[in-house]
């Protein structure tokens, strides 16, 4: 056997190595704020659904995922270069799994929300349009375990996801401009989310 045919075999190992290290690599997602926006003002979120105490649970959660990242700096609104403002649109919590008696064993909770970024000038012109957020958690709804948890506590770990996904679309995510009409219509759609029977994304 020939010294180039002996590593034939290690050769496609070195590549295939390669190609296994970089296919698990993590994409990271680039900026897409103006890189002029290095401090925000985050004033509290409008809560149009009927949880109540929703707003602060999600703005506390925002402004401390914020301020661990530390790419922002949060500040009052006079020094802020920008202002995010966030809507709640809708709220909702339903069983996710029953058992073979039909109590729930698992729920599922689910929050939208809209941001828009304003340049803190006269005139507020907004950055980009309207930008969507979703978060949702799954909890474990059997009271007879002892992993049972109370509302309360599901409603925090679904603020922190939401802060968590916030902080990603205010400094990396995509705009999407929405007009005016079709924004009303997607947030009657969004209200009107069934209470019972969903299934598990696979």
């Amino acid at each position: 056997m020939t010294p180039t045919a002996r590593l034939l075999p290690l050769l496609a190992l070195v590549a295939l190595t390669v190609l296994a290290a970089t296919g698990c690599t993590p994409v990271v997602r680039d900026r897409t704020l103006p890189p002029s926006v290095r401090s925000v003002h985050v004033p509290m979120i409008v809560n149009r659904t009927q949880q109540p105490g929703l707003e602060e649970r999600l703005t506390v959660a925002f402004q401390r995922e914020l301020l661990a990242d530390g790419r922002l700096d949060v500040v009052k609104e006079t020094k802020a270069d920008a202002i995010v403002r966030m809507t709640i649109d809708n709220f909702d919590d339903y069983p996710a799994a029953l058992d073979a008696d039909g109590f729930g064993v698992s729920r599922q909770w689910d929050v939208r929300a809209r941001m828009e970024i304003l340049e803190n000038i006269p005139g507020r012109p907004s950055i980009g349009g309207v930008r969507k957020i979703k978060a949702r958690w799954v909890s474990n709804d059997d009271s007879r375990t002892t992993t049972f948890t109370p509302e309360s506590r599901e409603i925090e770990e679904l603020a922190t996801i939401f802060g968590r996904e916030a902080l990603l679309e205010l400094i990396t995510g995509e705009f999407e401009e929405i007009a005016p009409e079709l924004e009303e219509a997607q947030g009657r759609e969004g209200r009107e989310m069934p209470t019972a029977g969903i299934e598990l994304p696979r």
